[in-house]
């Protein structure tokens, strides 16, 4: 995989990072990220991905009309670990 090919699997999340899974939910996509970048933020969240169009980088926001703990975002108890649930993204 190339730096271009990977670089369509990372978000940004409120300013840090992030990476897209899609599992077999066929309703939504997740994406693994530190439980710090989300709880400094919350109760909001601002989430770009980027795809390859032609030779430039669209930026594209991932909009989430609530977000909410234990419906669309999950925090690790004692690791900054977190993941957000987001509609699928057709196509990735």
């Amino acid at each position: 995989m190339t730096k271009d090919e990977a670089r369509e699997y990372i978000v940004v999340v409120n300013g840090g990072s992030g990476v897209l899974v899609q599992t077999k939910d066929v309703d939504s996509t997740y994406i693994f990220t530190a439980k710090h970048v989300i709880v400094d933020e919350s109760p909001s969240v601002n989430i770009k991905r980027f795809q390859k169009k032609h030779d430039d980088w669209e930026e594209i926001l991932i909009d989430l009309d609530n977000f909410n703990e234990g419906e669309n975002y999950f925090l690790h108890p004692n690791k900054d670990i977190g993941i957000i649930k987001v509609p699928k993204i057709v196509g990735f």
